[in-house]
């Protein structure tokens, strides 16, 4: 049962960019037990015995908040608007409509009862049917994926091709970053050199942490990492290549994509 959820869960980030993480329940013979998957690890509770009244209530809590919580509470980032498509022309959830939930500020905490961190609600972001990504209070459309990681623990790097508000053509690269390195953009940013790229105003923005679930843990992780969610908007960088200057530069060039591939 393990392996298979972690694999499933593996699948899940390889093939859904807006995922944060991913939520599973294991039901045994002698109870079940809760697995909570993200970019920095795997946290799984004790098996629940179900005759017990309290244990019975987080089972209930577990498959109503599984059914009924908004997509924010369950793993999915509310920033990244990535509309599923079973057919041509219509959307996933009008070939399959959703439960609708009434409560407005709905709570059922599995772990301990804290309250539920900023990033995990986004107010005011319309949604429609473009792809579109949020960073700070600026909405991107994005034109096409150039880069994805495929990877369960790690940066789980993703790089959009997206429009930016003057009408050209940008970058935007989501990552699950260590705190305890520096971010990619101040290390850009330091680099005196030719062509590097050029970051959008607002151009790095965090939007999530691993943090909450790992200290909500009764056992401490056996890797301890914090990874954050950041998000980078930069202008396309480097040189077109039919602007060379000699057949020398054009001969480099081919030679860099060849090593590069």
């Amino acid at each position: 049962m393990k392996d298979t959820i972690v694999t499933k869960s593996y699948l899940m980030f390889c093939n859904q960019p807006e995922r944060d993480f991913v939520i599973s329940m294991g039901i045994t013979s002698q109870g079940f037990k809760i697995f909570l998957i993200d970019h920095a690890g795997i946290i799984t509770t004790d098996v629940i015995p179900f005759n017990y009244h309290n244990c019975a209530l987080v089972f209930i809590r577990m498959v109503m908040g599984l059914a009924f919580l908004p997509d924010s509470y369950i793993g999915v980032d509310a920033t990244m608007n990535f509309p599923k498509l079973v057919t041509p022309g219509k959307k996933f959830e009008e070939a399959y409509p959703p439960l609708v939930v009434t409560k407005t500020s709905p709570s059922m905490p599995v772990f301990n009862a804290r309250s539920l961190p900023s990033w995990l609600t986004v107010n005011g972001v319309k949604k429609d049917d473009r792809l579109t990504i949020l960073v700070g209070e600026q909405v991107y459309p994005v034109k096409s994926t150039i880069f994805r990681s495929q990877s369960l623990v790690g940066r789980g790097t993703t790089v959009f091709v997206v429009k930016l508000p003057d009408g050209t053509l940008g970058v935007l690269k989501d990552s699950w970053n260590l705190v305890k390195k520096p971010t990619e953009s101040l290390a850009i940013t330091k680099l005196d050199l030719p062509f590097c790229p050029r970051f959008v105003d607002d151009h790095h923005f965090k939007n999530a942490e691993t943090t909450r679930f790992q200290t909500a843990a009764r056992k401490e992780a056996l890797i301890d990492e914090t990874r954050i969610k950041e998000r980078m908007v930069m202008y396309p960088a480097g040189v077109h290549i039919s602007d060379f200057s000699s057949l020398w530069e054009l001969i480099i060039a081919f030679l860099d994509v060849i090593i590069g591939a």
